[in-house]
């Protein structure tokens, strides 16, 4: 008797907080319709009294915007009740076509909405606390307390369904307060409460097993997604984490993964039919996510449970691919598709997670299974429904990850890397190697027939549709055909491959004709295509070069390639093959990066007729056309990107061609000032064309080539000819040649003339600190031969500093250095050239610090003499020129008002 009573009591006071909780909810929705009533008959009342007013005309010209301002709102009303709980449906017409609410106030937005949360929440709290309450005092034995805890979880689902049947004859009460629906709290109350008996009942006192808690907690949590129907979307949302988590909850000393697999289906097909009856897209999404990380619990499973993770990814998969893509738009026209973001979302994530599966070495039969299956299910769908086009690209993926994470053979892996020190030549051979080459060789080919036969008989696909599946018809056989090379032959050489890539370019293009002989500018489908297959030839036929060439004749195919892909746009304008072409630039460009140097050490001995040539001439020579024949069309990236690349193609032409004429081979550790001066003028003279070339043409690759080329030019000769390779400072370093004619010449007074010559080219064209720094940079070179010219005139072929310098040298740099400011002023003054007389002057500053600084004190007798005299004369001389020639002004003889005239 005591026990009952106890029960009677702990149910009696949360019973009595609903009583008083659900009055004080109902008194203040019923204040809040007479608030509404209030507001509209006040507006009513307003708009009688000025509508007498008013004219006809004005009644007349007013009635349309009202009436589409009426029918705007009941359709919004319409889309609001579509999206809220049965309980909660919207209101009637006379509200609908009523003025708008005024604007909640504090005490609505407290008395409405966070009462009802924070009760829901204090319930369900509530509850919990009188458990814990129990077990501490320890008042009832583990059955009262489930028992209890029932009667309580029930109570409150009972006063949740009764206050939504009641709730129907409120009116429009019922659409004030929609996020905050108390029956919808009170039944996720009692679910969670639910939940919590069930649990502790399995856990916590053992008085139910591992399979009778599974099945009542996955019944309660697909009851709650069943009543998310009347409930809302809140509920729904409870009752599918807790699905997703019941697995979790259960303790098993053996676990099997069949029935969690089996509960899964039953749980997602609900979340997935709840969410398109009631068009919540969001519990589709989280369905999907749910079914994914259960997938990613099962990639660990091992031995026979392997089967339980094929099937659940597979299973998972056909559903979302059905009630989020199939069913969804069955029967949809293809010219009103557009790609389904939920859709293509779900799809990207199940084929990542088949793609993860399809890696582990212990699949074993098991991988053509999943691999298949998933291939069947994302590319079936694909063609199924054009909103899901973007499945045809996660069909190859699929594939794709097949093939990477197919096994090597059994003695392969056995032995492992340590039977050879040292990367093995090829890598191990697949295991069933037919096996592979065929499954590789069905989803290419189903790729490409099946792409083609989608896209011939849809006239109506639109653009990006189309786009989709001439991308999976052409980039997914390309891609399964490289993996395999890969997997086979580790990027190696291979003529069977070059074979295969050719036969498939070859049905990419009787594909292509397919597509030019029908209609091909009257719709989407045939006009992409035609460009599509078009492009995928020329893939092909790259990928076809790459296997079979070797000995830096990639490079060059692949531009031979982009030049005749160039000159086919030139006859038919083929968007997609324009961008294929872009597509072999970059290709190219990686190339470039990943390795300067494209062919190895046999080159040949010529100086220039050499196999450099081929690898850098010829591709930059056809990427230069190829960018001519492109800009006749529009001038664009694909433009830009074929001329810098043409551009850097012949820089290192000529880069190395010097390394490999001076030292025998392209990747010599050693160099000397000779190689650093040809380099520096090469470098120059590529500014020089592109300021040149910018006359002509403006370009943005021009206009940057030219300060990059610009830039080398000024690194080199600063930490070459300048420090590390200058032969002044370099012991190893010698002068090579005569007396005039020798290294000095082309290493450093070539540099110089080269880039005076810039400088003047560039001078408005390019900003002054550009013409400023080249002829600087010009300055100082000739300056730097000037003073290793007179050191290898007094020393010999070994000129380094360390040398004593004899008192006629000394004069010799100070005559030189006043010749030369003389001869620059001259040059200067009959020209009108400021920079050069600003040389000159520089010059000249020079040598009067070097005669008052070195020779003052290192030169004795008549060699000082002369060298303070011919200084004083050439400063006097200089000044007079100044005077006379430069800053000279005819005097003003301003008449004397005075002055007698001659006639007088």
């Amino acid at each position: 008797m005591e026990y009952v009573l106890l029960v009677l009591m702990a149910l009696a006071i949360p019973l009595l907080g609903l009583v008083g909780f659900f009055r004080t909810v109902s008194l203040g929705r019923q204040i809040l319709l007479l608030e509404a009533r209030l507001a509209r008959a006040e507006r009513a009342l307003a708009e009688a009294g000025a509508a007498g007013e008013r004219t006809a005309a004005a009644t007349e010209r007013e009635e349309q915007p009202e009436q589409a301002a009426a029918t705007l709102a009941e359709e919004e009303q319409e889309e609001v009740a579509a999206a809220e709980p049965q309980g909660a449906a919207g209101p009637p017409a006379a509200v609908a076509a009523g003025t708008r609410l005024p604007p909640r106030s504090l005490e609505e937005t407290l008395g409405t909405r966070w009462a009802v949360w924070l009760g829901g929440l204090a319930l369900a709290l509530g509850g919990l606390f009188l458990v814990r309450y129990s077990i501490e005092q320890n008042l009832f034995g583990p059955g009262a307390r489930i028992a209890a805890g029932g009667l309580f979880a029930a109570a409150l689902l009972a006063v949740g369904e009764y206050l939504r049947r009641s709730e129907r004859g409120l009116g429009p009460a019922a659409a004030v307060i929609p996020t905050a629906h108390a029956p919808s709290v009170l039944t996720a109350a009692g679910t969670i409460s639910a939940f919590g008996v069930v649990y502790a009942a399995h856990a916590l006192y053992g008085m139910i097993g591992p399979a009778i808690g599974f099945t009542l907690m996955g019944a309660i949590a697909l009851a709650t997604l069943a009543a998310a129907a009347l409930h809302g979307p809140a509920l729904a949302s409870l009752g599918l984490v807790g699905a997703f988590a019941v697995p979790l909850l259960v303790d098993s000393h053996n676990p099997e993964p069949w029935p969690v697999v089996l509960y899964l289906i039953a749980v997602a097909a609900a979340g997935y039919a709840q969410a398109r009856l009631r068009r919540w897209i969001w519990i589709a999404r989280a369905t999907a996510l749910g079914a994914v990380l259960w997938g990613l619990a099962f990639l660990g499973l091992r031995g026979p449970d392997l089967a339980a993770m094929v099937a659940h990814v597979l299973v998972q998969t056909a559903l979302a691919a059905f009630f989020l893509a199939l069913e969804p738009y069955r029967g949809a026209e293809d010219a009103d598709a557009a790609p389904d973001p939920l859709a293509l979302g779900a799809l990207a994530a199940f084929a990542a997670l088949a793609g993860l599966g399809l890696q582990d070495p212990e699949l074993g039969s098991w991988r053509l299974v999943l691999g298949g299956g998933a291939f069947l299910v994302q590319f079936g769908t694909a063609l199924r429904v054009a909103p899901a086009a973007g499945g045809a690209l996660f069909a190859a993926a699929v594939a794709g990850a097949m093939l990477w994470g197919w096994p090597v053979l059994a003695e392969a892996a056995a032995e492992g890397p340590t039977v050879l020190p040292g990367a093995p030549s090829r890598p191990p051979m697949p295991t069933a190697l037919w096996l592979f080459l065929l499954s590789g060789t069905l989803c290419g080919g189903a790729l490409a027939a099946l792409g083609w036969a989608r896209l011939m008989r849809s006239a109506a696909l639109p653009r990006l549709a189309a786009a989709l599946y001439a991308a999976a018809a052409t980039v997914g056989p390309l891609a399964l055909m490289t993996l395999a090379w890969h997997r086979i032959d580790g990027f190696d050489r291979s003529i069977p491959f070059a074979l295969a890539a050719g036969g498939l370019g070859l049905a990419f293009v009787v594909a292509a004709r397919t597509f030019r002989t029908g209609e091909e500018t009257a719709c989407w489908a045939s006009l992409v295509g035609l460009e599509g297959f078009a492009a995928g030839a020329l893939g092909a036929l790259a990928l076809g070069l790459t296997m079979a060439l070797e000995k830096g004749s990639l490079t060059a195919a692949l531009a031979l390639s982009a030049l005749g892909a160039a000159w086919v746009t030139t006859q038919a304008r083929l968007g997609l093959l324009r961008y294929a072409i872009g597509v072999l630039g970059v290709v190219v460009a990686a190339r470039l990066g990943w390795n300067t140097a494209l062919i190895g050490d046999d080159i040949g001995s010529l100086p220039v007729l050499n196999w450099l040539l081929w690898a850098y001439g010829v591709p930059a020579l056809a990427f230069a056309l190829a960018s001519v024949l492109l800009r006749r069309q529009r001038d664009d990236q694909v433009v830009a990107l074929t001329e810098a690349l043409a551009l850097a193609l012949a820089a290192l032409l000529v880069f190395f061609e010097i390394r490999h004429a001076l030292t025998g081979r392209i990747d010599s550790p050693r160099t000397d000032h000779l190689e650093m001066g040809l380099q520096v003028v090469s470098s120059l003279l590529f500014g020089l064309v592109t300021v040149k070339l910018e006359a002509f043409r403006r370009s943005a690759v021009l206009r940057i080539g030219s300060y990059v080329f610009g830039g080398l030019a000024l690194a080199g000769s600063l930490a070459g000819l300048v420090a590390m390779e200058n032969p002044l400072f370099s012991r190893r370093d010698e002068v090579i040649g005569g007396a005039v004619f020798n290294s000095l010449l082309l290493a450093y007074l070539m540099p110089a003339l080269a880039a005076f010559w810039l400088g003047r080219a560039a001078r408005g064209r390019r900003p002054a600190w550009f013409v400023g720094a080249a002829v600087a940079l010009g300055a100082a070179l000739q300056l730097l031969w000037t003073v290793l010219e007179i050191r290898r005139l007094f020393q010999g072929s070994d000129i380094n500093f360390l040398h004593h310098t004899s008192e006629a040298e000394l004069y010799t740099y100070t005559a030189a250095f006043l010749l030369m400011g003389l001869v620059l002023l001259a040059y200067g003054v009959l020209r009108g050239s400021r920079p050069v007389r600003l040389v000159s002057g520089a010059y000249i500053l020079l040598a009067i610090g070097k005669a008052f600084l070195v020779d003052m004190s290192g030169l004795e007798g008549p060699l000082r003499a002369l060298s303070f005299i011919g200084l004083g004369a050439a400063l006097v001389g200089i000044g007079l020129v100044y005077q006379k020639w430069i800053f000279g002004r005819p005097p003003s003889s301003p008449a004397a008002p005075d002055a007698p005239s001659p006639a007088e």
